[in-house]
């Protein structure tokens, strides 16, 4: 009779060895429950530092009448539904690492939230009192995971005037930053410092590490650049995403609403100080959405279509909703086309959300 292998002796050089060629989430689940000895190689900060971005999850709105939130997984072609009464009947204004910047339109309340853990911190008001039709959160990122560290800042786009607001943690208040420029379309925290684009692909630079935070103007030099604005880390580079949209079919004929038509793009070329053209994204996928935009790896997720964009609806508070406008973009014969025929209408907008993971191998 064969006797049975030990696992739990095998040299933990070999399960790094093992580790270093798992990308998927799953996969990494099915590691951890071969044994004790296997989840403890896990454990260490070398493995949680290079555990691979996975495939982002689309968010779906909400119902009323339920509590529960459906999220469409790419990588399973399908939705599953997840109970978080925590969210119901609340705007998500934004997503970073897994967590959610949730606001409440009833009672003004601000806050971070992990649908993973349930972990949730309470952030203050922007300006208690205010009607929300005049203040609120179109889009907000956060510089660090709250799990990792206590010091983090929060950079908002607000209001219809699109202008930007700040929270620091540990503070009781958020600070509004007074600039010239208006109608910000996007923000991002990129290599230690917040980036928003606006007018004419300007970009404003701000750096938290001294207070008042120094900021640097770089003017745009894209006049006639029509379109929405994302700004996106792929492969070390900082992407600027145009958007191109138009209320018509190839046929002339008027929709009933408005449709992406198709991306540009551009990189920043930091030594410069400009941003310069771009004609694909290679070996890169890029997901893009109002509340969160991010890269991964095509060669890692093949169910996917590389030097594509998955994009979900364009969507503030300050314009128009723009009604199950998803699908993804191929630069290679640059076609849209849909990647999930059972959506439901959506009357709310959806969300790109990177699951805090690493919670799922504790």
């Amino acid at each position: 009779m064969a006797s049975t292998a030990d696992w739990s002796g095998l040299l933990p050089e070999l399960m790094e060895l093992i580790l270093d060629r798992l990308t998927r989430i799953s996969d990494h689940l099915h590691f951890i429950s071969v044994c004790s000895s296997w989840k403890s190689v896990t454990m260490n900060s070398h493995y949680r530092r290079h555990l691979p971005r996975q495939l982002p999850l689309l968010m779906l709105p909400g119902n009323d009448d339920t509590e529960t939130r459906n999220f469409f997984s790419l990588s399973r072609g399908k939705s599953c539904g997840f109970h978080i009464p925590e969210i119901h009947r609340k705007w998500c204004r934004g997503s970073t690492e897994g967590w959610l910047i949730i606001e409440d339109k009833s009672n003004r309340e601000i806050q971070l939230f992990d649908p993973i853990s349930r972990d949730r911190i309470l952030l203050p008001q922007r300006r208690p009192g205010a009607l929300y039709v005049l203040d609120y959160i179109n889009k907000a990122v956060v510089s660090s995971n709250p799990c990792k560290t206590s010091d983090y800042v929060i950079l908002a786009i607000v209001n219809k005037t699109e202008q930007l607001s700040y929270y620091k943690s540990g503070t009781d208040r958020w600070i509004a930053i007074t600039t010239r420029w208006y109608r910000f379309d996007d923000v991002i925290f990129y290599k230690g410092l917040f980036y928003a684009v606006g007018n004419n692909a300007s970009l404003l630079i701000y750096d938290f590490s001294s207070q008042p935070p120094m900021e640097t103007l770089i003017p745009g030099r894209e006049s006639g650049l029509h379109g929405t604005y994302y700004l996106v880390e792929s492969l070390g580079e900082l992407l600027l995403v145009i958007r191109h949209f138009s209320w018509y079919d190839n046929d002339g004929t008027r929709l009933q609403h408005i449709r992406t038509l198709r991306f540009e793009l551009r990189k920043f070329h930091e030594s410069k100080r400009k941003w310069i053209r771009k004609y694909n994204i290679g070996d890169s996928i890029l997901f893009l959405g109002y509340g969160c935009s991010v890269s991964v790896a095509a060669r890692n997720f093949p169910e996917c279509k590389r030097n594509s964009i998955y994009f979900n609806d364009s969507y503030s508070p300050s314009k128009p909703f723009h009604h199950n406008d998803i699908g993804v973009f191929n630069f290679r014969n640059r076609s849209v086309e849909s990647f999930s025929d059972s959506f439901p209408i959506c009357t709310t907008p959806t969300f790109w959300i990177t699951p805090n993971y690493p919670h799922l191998l504790d």
